[in-house]
């Protein structure tokens, strides 16, 4: 019994002893993980592409998880400002020859892909080359690589030119059939939201509020293209309502791309461009990673101007959540930045459509008493609908893509 005891507690001292030295370990991994991911040392070396993916998405503000982007090998989104920011100051690196633009995929809005067209031609003005390719090209995909000076399309892919629609599914047949009667307040003719609950087809006031925004949009999208490929927008309208543009071969016939490539061949594309030899590798760095190694920030005078982002639902409450806009913690972002006298002015970025009445009536309140002091300005995002409008109508300017 006695040389058990001694055994036992032989190596239930040795499993302690190893419990606290593996949980030491575990912390310092840990620390030189975050350590790693906060302070990556990245570089941006000679010749180096940039490459912008179509397919992230840009929100109002970077999406931090530097830890995660450590374990995943994909450090934090830029936001829609910072990536705007980082291809200004590529364009004047030169250290990066040029841009690969990802146009496989789209995961953005309409203002958005705009704002980053717009930064991409931008781009080009510097002389330096952007070359987009994607397997399978989607319509917004498309417009924003209509910015590079060649769009390269996989022969055995697709170009996706249909223009576009929109399609409503209205519930109210359904809800009678369940005997289910939704209690609706709505105030206007053109409030549609809640018309799938109420109505068995479109009203004609929302058909024609759908068909004059998308119809500018529409407009919109055809300049944009027409613009850079040469094409008049007749032409592509046409293109589309007919169907044209059904394989590879149609999109390049119809010049709507460059060239019908493999992967291998627009990588020889770069190394063409760049000027480096077949068998070298490119220097491709992502756009996180590149918005790391550098300082893509302007300097100007400190504390000037307050830039406040509301992105998401108008709730109630508290909240650090950066996809709600929580009107006890807005409330307390604005008047701050109305009290501080260092602050000259306050730009608001909305892209919102809507929420809680209630809580947009608290944050207008405090931006109207902002006005009052200093001038407010309101720049709008994707959205800025119902209560998003309600909170930026009181500005001084309203800016919108």
């Amino acid at each position: 019994m006695r040389n058990f005891l001694k055994i036992f507690f032989a190596s239930f001292l040795a499993l302690v002893v190893f419990s606290l030295v593996g949980f030491f370990f575990f912390l310092m991994l840990i620390g030189g993980l975050v350590k790693s991911a906060t302070n990556p040392g990245y570089k941006v070396s000679a010749n180096s592409v940039l490459v912008v993916d179509a397919g992230t998405v840009y929100n109002e503000q970077a999406k931090m998880d530097k830890l995660g982007g450590f374990l995943t090998g994909e450090g934090e989104t830029p936001g829609l400002y910072d990536m705007v920011r980082i291809l200004r100051h590529a364009a004047s690196d030169d250290n990066i020859k040029g841009i690969y633009l990802k146009a496989g995929s789209n995961a953005n809005n309409f203002a958005t892909n705009e704002e980053l067209r717009n930064a991409l031609l931008a781009f080009r003005k510097s002389g330096k080359f952007i070359y987009a390719y994607g397997e399978v090209i989607p319509q917004q995909a498309y417009y924003l690589a209509s910015a590079a000076d060649k769009i390269y399309l996989n022969p055995k892919g697709g170009l996706e030119f249909d223009g576009f629609s929109m399609q409503l599914m209205f519930l109210k047949g359904l809800l009678e059939k369940l005997d289910i009667q939704p209690q609706i307040f709505y105030n206007g003719k053109f409030k549609s939201a809640t018309e799938p609950l109420r109505e068995t087809s479109m009203t004609d006031a929302n058909r024609l509020q759908t068909s004059v925004f998308l119809g500018e949009l529409y407009g919109r999208f055809l300049t944009g293209i027409g613009t850079r490929r040469g094409i008049d927008t007749a032409t592509l309208h046409g293109y589309a309502n007919q169907g044209l543009i059904r394989f590879p071969s149609d999109a390049l016939n119809y010049k709507l791309v460059d060239g019908l490539k493999y992967d291998d061949e627009v990588m020889n594309e770069f190394r063409k461009r760049i000027g480096i030899g077949a068998d070298e590798s490119i220097n491709f760095i992502a756009a996180w990673k590149y918005g790391a190694a550098v300082n893509f920030t302007e300097d100007g005078p400190d504390g000037s101007i307050a830039l406040i982002y509301a992105q998401g639902d108008i709730v109630g409450g508290s909240s650090d959540d950066q996809t709600t806009i929580a009107s006890d913690t807005y409330i307390k972002i604005i008047r701050k930045a109305r009290q501080d006298k260092d602050i000259k002015a306050i730009v608001f970025r909305v892209n919102s459509g809507g929420g809680s009445a209630t809580a947009s009536e608290g944050i207008w309140r405090e931006l109207s008493l902002a006005k009052k002091s200093k001038p407010v300005i309101v720049s709008m995002g994707d959205y800025a609908a119902s209560g998003g409008y309600y909170i930026s109508c009181m500005a001084d300017s309203i800016c919108a893509a």
